[in-house]
């Protein structure tokens, strides 16, 4: 194994190292806002950690979220003692910035129900140039200001490369808002509202003088007044709207003045109220039950005879990569030899992947899974650029030229272990990992099964 760690120095050398982050850490629990903000002194409140990687690195930083409930009552984020009112936290003037929960099921932002702030609670501002916000649970956002909830996009210039993905909404009332932006993303979302509510809306697209593109694909909207809105008065933005389900809605998909460039396509709506608001909506989208577990209890992975299995729009989606649930976006789900993605937040994917003791000096264990029958040897990657591609019939790749060098031949299911080198110069370095396992296909022959990308840090 040592030749193997060798070879991943030598990788590193040679490849030309992207840019190295800086990693804040905030701990509601066990954290101070005295701290340095590492790993092992973390920060305690959201403000601390964003403002310091908003002011003093700017660029290139992770801001990890631990295992919390973040709020007015609790940590004291969101709230101006003096005021004794609801205060937002603005995102502006940052490039490839990350905010990035630990585990969404623990890692909670609690608004207590203080009120829409008129900018937003988390405004998405000015000088805002690659922004990733994942894996967190935002919860009971008040009403008292209509159309501005959590994450509004409206400044000048307007932020660029926004992806806000793999998160749980519940009873956050207009969640996700932009009128003025480029190359934005919301997609793997669950939203839902424990009652219905008069005026909320999973997705409120307003946009009124952008171009480029926005994309809203592969949420679940649920018990929502709104699942979609679009109200889009530029002909120069190409806005897609694909392969969400809405169940339970007032009305799911409502468009008003639409740009020529919109993509309404494979959507599905059921238990609604009005299903398309919309004159003459494409034939791809349908009324009808998608076949899911348990959304009662928000549980929307697909049951038996779904028809969200292989049955989404597959064109131009930014930024898709792994569902709500870490499987990788558009596996052949059926094995008939055509990747397509599943519309909703789970993509039926039979490969798995999961890394543990990775880090500088230490032994990595890559674990593969969850391949049902007719497996063979795989293959699993690293990479320093995620560089997702959409192989047709193979689904989504996240290797670059480099990863080539560091493809090993592995047991599927079954796992490889892998020495760390002690390399200084690394330290921070974003690095992504991918297995790819081979999968017997119906009819004969076999189709490639990709796992998720992960994102890990040397």
């Amino acid at each position: 194994m040592r030749k193997a760690g060798l070879l991943l120095s030598f990788f590193f050398l040679a490849s030309g190292l992207p840019a190295q982050v800086i990693h804040l850490w905030v701990d509601g629990v066990n954290g101070s806002d005295k701290n340095a903000g590492t790993r092992a002194a973390p920060f305690k409140t959201l403000t601390k950690g964003l403002t310091t990687g908003m002011t003093t690195y700017k660029k290139n930083v992770v801001v990890h979220i631990l295992p919390a409930v973040y709020g007015p009552k609790t940590t004291g984020d969101f709230w101006d003692p003096a005021t004794k009112k609801g205060k937002g936290i603005a995102l502006r003037n940052i490039q490839n910035f990350k905010i990035v929960g630990e585990d969404r099921d623990k890692c909670v932002v609690d608004f207590n129900a203080i009120g829409n702030l008129k900018w937003g609670l988390i405004p998405i501002a000015n000088g805002v140039d690659g922004l990733e916000i994942r894996d967190l649970t935002f919860k009971n956002v008040g009403n008292t200001y209509q159309s501005c909830g959590i994450f509004k996009l409206q400044a000048a210039p307007p932020p660029k490369h926004v992806d806000i993905h793999n998160n749980y909404f519940v009873d956050a009332n207009w969640p996700f808002q932009v009128i003025k932006g480029y190359n934005v993303a919301f997609h793997d979302n669950v939203i839902v509202e424990t009652k219905k509510r008069i005026t909320s809306t999973g997705a409120n697209l307003g946009w009124y003088s952008a171009r480029d593109d926005l994309n809203v694909y592969n949420n679940v909207f649920y018990n929502l007044h709104v699942g979609v809105g679009w109200r889009l008065k530029s002909q120069n933005a190409h806005v897609r709207i694909c392969n969400n389900i809405a169940l339970q809605c007032a009305t799911a998909f409502n468009g008003g003045v639409s740009t020529k460039l919109t993509t309404l396509e494979n959507n599905i709506a059921y238990q609604c109220t009005k299903a398309f608001a919309i004159t003459n909506p494409p034939k791809s989208n349908k009324v009808t039950d998608p076949k899911l577990v348990n959304p009662a209890k928000y549980d929307f992975r697909q049951a038996a005879g779904s028809p969200c299995l292989d049955g989404g729009y597959p064109k131009g989606l930014l930024y898709m990569a792994n569902d709500y649930y870490g499987n990788a976006r558009v596996a052949d789900g059926n094995l008939d030899g055509n990747s397509v993605p599943d519309i909703g937040v789970q993509e039926a994917a039979q490969a798995a992947l999961s890394v543990s003791n990775f880090g500088q000096g230490k032994t990595a264990v890559f674990q593969t899974r969850n391949l049902t029958s007719g497996g063979f040897p795989g293959i699993f990657f690293l990479g320093t650029k995620k560089a997702s591609l959409v192989l047709n019939p193979f689904g989504i790749f996240g290797i670059d030229p480099g990863a080539i060098l560091m493809g090993r031949v592995a047991p599927f299911p079954g796992k490889v272990t892998l020495p760390i080198p002690a390399m200084p110069w690394t330290a921070g370095t974003p690095i992504y990992a991918q297995a790819i396992g081979f999968q017997a296909k119906s009819g004969g022959g076999f189709v490639f099964m990709p796992s998720g990308i992960l994102d890990l840090y040397l």
